[in-house]
């Protein structure tokens, strides 16, 4: 991994990586940019504002809100953000293992 400034040359293939539609953990990557990290081309990315069909760029006001609805949650439920992520993440499990098994009446 390096940590050198991004060239022209890989920000074209950065670019170019996007707009075929690869999300940063995208195994074409290792072809286009031997060197750099699955995270360095997600930030960078962001930098550029390159989006996928797939793969959605978290803005830092989107963070803010959803740190802002966490908050107001734990507070509102008087739990942690931890235990309340806890719950929300087995509900969505619960909820998505019962879509996959529910018969059709």
């Amino acid at each position: 991994m390096t940590y050198k400034p991004w060239t022209t040359k890989e920000i074209k293939a950065l670019k170019y990586g996007f707009e075929q539609g690869y999300g940063s953990t995208h195994r074409a990557w290792n072809d286009l940019l031997p060197k750099r990290s699955c995270n360095a081309i997600a930030q960078q990315a962001r930098v550029y504002g390159f989006r996928t069909r797939t793969y959605k760029l978290w803005s830092k006001q989107d963070d803010e809100t959803i740190l802002r609805i966490l908050d107001t949650l734990s507070g509102e439920l008087q739990v942690t953000k931890h235990q309340l992520m806890g719950h929300i993440s087995e509900l969505y499990r619960d909820e998505s293992r019962n879509k996959k098994y529910k018969t059709h009446e």
